[in-house]
């Protein structure tokens, strides 16, 4: 069984939660693919229908706790409780399958749906297009991928300056002198995972509007004639460093509550200057450098500041170095 649950929550007047496939889960390195899906009613009620399956079965009343198992190759929708909230967890049955494969193309579409759902809340009409995307991938882990609609959903989006089109797996940028390699990989990845710049997500920061084409033979044109400038500015991290002064002084007073009044150590005493204090100042300097020189991307405020040193770009991958790599 996965592990990871979902809680789902209706009040009576929401929406039904209309006809679908479950996205199965799937793990290439184990050979995981899940094959029935689980509910578990928390709460019990009524509705037309609270639950019903492809091909006719379907439940109008549901009890507490009560758990329904189906394969996940039938669609199936619900409504809300008229009488109650309605609450229940679902999860899956996992599977391992010697012959489970990856499908590029599947993976594609899966992450052009999650990046529609998310795009959703600034352009509603993007819902429908997500759903046609999360069917075709469910429906394809059993059938293979079936061909969809002509006509595509692009996002048209311009971040500072910079223009750029999304699907949520194809990113395009203007080839031009002012926007470089490494700025086009980071901001892909910004949009992407809609990273905060500051308090706000990236995607709040940008222009934005949908557009459906056949194709992406237009975008070239398009991009072409809407260079803009560089979204993130060149930046010496090394400037974050000042070298310390000069010292004109090696002891500290014994007694440091008294340094301000200056009758200790007299009212010319100049931390900034002192041996031992700028010890401790280089070594402070020394532990922050190890965390901030290899930092491909640094955000001070709503200031985004790339190292383009750190991105390496090979065909459709990008690689965002670091010290260390990341954990599975």
């Amino acid at each position: 069984m996965n592990p990871v649950f979902r809680c789902n929550r209706f009040e009576p007047g929401d929406a039904d939660f209309h006809r679908h496939l479950d996205t199965p889960y799937y793990d290439a390195s184990r050979r995981h693919v899940s094959r029935y899906t689980v509910l578990l009613y928390l709460t019990g009620g009524s509705a037309d229908p609270a639950l019903a399956l492809e091909g006719g079965a379907a439940f109008e009343t549901i009890e507490p706790l009560t758990c329904v198992i189906f394969d996940q190759r039938y669609e199936h929708e619900g409504a809300p409780y008229r009488d109650g909230r309605k609450v229940f967890l679902r999860t899956e049955l996992v599977f391992t399958d010697p012959d489970v494969a990856h499908d590029p193309e599947i993976g594609a579409l899966f992450s052009k749906a999650c990046y529609l759902t998310g795009e959703s809340v600034f352009a509603p009409e993007l819902a429908r297009h997500a759903d046609a995307y999360y069917n075709r991938v469910a429906a394809a882990h059993w059938n293979g991928l079936a061909t969809g609609a002509s006509r595509e959903p692009f996002v048209h989006k311009q971040f500072r300056g910079v223009h750029f089109v999304a699907n949520g797996y194809d990113f395009w940028f203007a080839k031009s002198d002012e926007t470089t390699l490494a700025e086009c990989a980071a901001l892909t990845l910004l949009d992407y995972f809609n990273c905060k710049l500051g308090d706000e997500a990236f995607r709040t920061l940008c222009d934005s509007e949908v557009i459906e084409a056949d194709g992406t033979d237009w975008i070239p044109a398009f991009l072409g004639d809407r260079r803009g400038e560089p979204a993130v500015a060149p930046f010496d991290k090394s400037l974050l460093f000042p070298a310390p002064e000069a010292p004109s002084s090696d002891g500290l007073p014994d007694c440091a509550c008294m340094i301000c009044s200056g009758s200790v150590v007299g009212p010319n005493f100049e931390t900034s200057r002192n041996a031992k204090i700028i010890e401790h100042y280089t070594r402070a300097q020394d532990s922050a450098k190890a965390d901030i020189l290899p930092a491909p991307v640094l955000m001070l405020g709503e200031d985004v500041h790339l190292d383009p040193e750190m991105f390496l770009v090979e065909g459709n991958r990008i690689h965002v170095l670091g010290k260390e790599a990341p954990r599975r």
